[in-house]
């Protein structure tokens, strides 16, 4: 039987995550994913992260399918510890990393262990927690109304009204009601 390990912070459980974690599972027989602790997670993206808790990012990726096994990984020597306290039940255990991992001489969890580290190719197109952040930030601006915001809303909101009650006279008259009652 084949185990296989991967980690990371899973915050904002997005396709790319699950997609990632199905090409896992599909080269191993018992998949177990390290979630990134809180503290983890806000020395490597910073202090606005994570958006979710670990309590709760363990519940959504150990509800995936593909995932056997979730624990929380709250420092890079627990994935190394992991690897080393696995059954020999495992005839092989493979270590699940993205492609940014591909040129990195030492890898934790695979140096010094039994465990072969394997490449996952990332799938073009897909963007990570980070680019979705970022893209909620440019979409969701703060700023403050002026007078002149909210002139113009209104006329909007007016004219809007206006085409409204035109609609109910015209299908009123089409029914044969005089009213826009019932």
């Amino acid at each position: 039987m084949i185990l296989g390990i991967t980690s990371g912070c899973f915050d904002l459980v997005h396709h790319g995550h699950v997609v990632y974690l199905e090409r896992c599972k599909a080269l191993c027989d018992y998949l177990v994913v390290g979630v990134d602790s809180d503290r983890m997670v806000r020395k490597v993206k910073g202090e606005e992260r994570p958006i979710i808790p670990a309590e709760q990012r363990l519940l959504m990726v150990e509800a995936l399918k593909p995932v056997d096994e979730v624990f929380e990984l709250k420092s890079l020597r627990g994935l190394e510890a992991k690897v080393r306290a696995v059954p020999d039940t495992f005839t092989e255990v493979r270590m699940f990393k993205h492609e940014g991992f591909a040129d990195m001489d030492h890898v934790v969890g695979v140096s010094g262990t039994r465990a072969e580290l394997v490449i996952v190719p990332d799938v073009p197109g897909l963007v990570s927690t980070t680019e979705i952040v970022n893209r909620i930030k440019g979409l969701n601006p703060r700023r403050e109304w002026t007078y002149s915001d909210v002139k113009m809303l209104k006329a909007l909101w007016d004219r809007r009204c206006a085409g409204e009650r035109r609609q109910r006279r015209i299908c009123s008259m089409r029914f044969g009601r005089t009213s826009g009652g019932s």
